[in-house]
């Protein structure tokens, strides 16, 4: 598409003559080694192509569907993002919750435990409970006496007070 533009001679620049200005013995090797120097040309801007309505119309589909894309792209890095870091979350705090549940079996069987040697003690009578500290037990934590005890009528423990036993 490019097209040979015209030279205009009203353009082109002068020439000097070098010759002048050198001595005659420069004069004759500057002759033979003379270069011509391009004229100069005018360039004109090549009148803008009118573009139909179709064309514009697909331009623009193009550019919306371009930045539609790159959108998505960019919502679909950000969500996956939140949903890594949503997992790292979730996988500590179900550790730290699975160690606690841990802490609690261990502190449940162990009040359990102080429970009844409290409750064994108390019914055995054999511990003497400081003034100061009171400590209440359930009656349904309290050990219950075996049949061979309780057929003796000297040694019948009395029976269990509704209230929560204390000493």
């Amino acid at each position: 598409m490019s097209v040979p533009l015209p030279i205009e001679p009203s353009v082109a620049p002068t020439q000097f003559s070098s010759a002048q200005s050198q001595p005659q013995s420069r004069r004759r090797d500057s002759s033979s080694k003379r270069v011509r120097r391009p004229a100069v040309t005018v360039v004109q801007a090549l009148p803008k192509a009118k573009r139909p309505l179709w064309l514009k119309l697909l331009i623009g589909l193009q550019t919306l569907s371009t930045g539609l894309a790159m959108g998505t792209v960019g919502v679909t890095l950000a969500v996956y993002g939140l949903t890594v870091q949503a997992d790292r979350r979730l996988n500590t705090t179900t550790a730290t919750l699975r160690q606690l549940q841990h802490q609690e079996q261990q502190l449940t069987s162990a009040k359990a435990v102080l429970q009844y040697h409290l409750a064994q003690d108390a019914v055995d009578e054999q511990v003497e409970a400081p003034k100061k500290n009171v400590i209440f037990l359930d009656p349904e934590i309290a050990p219950t006496p075996s049949p061979a005890e309780r057929a003796t009528p000297e040694t019948a423990p009395p029976p269990l007070p509704s209230s929560p036993m204390g000493y």
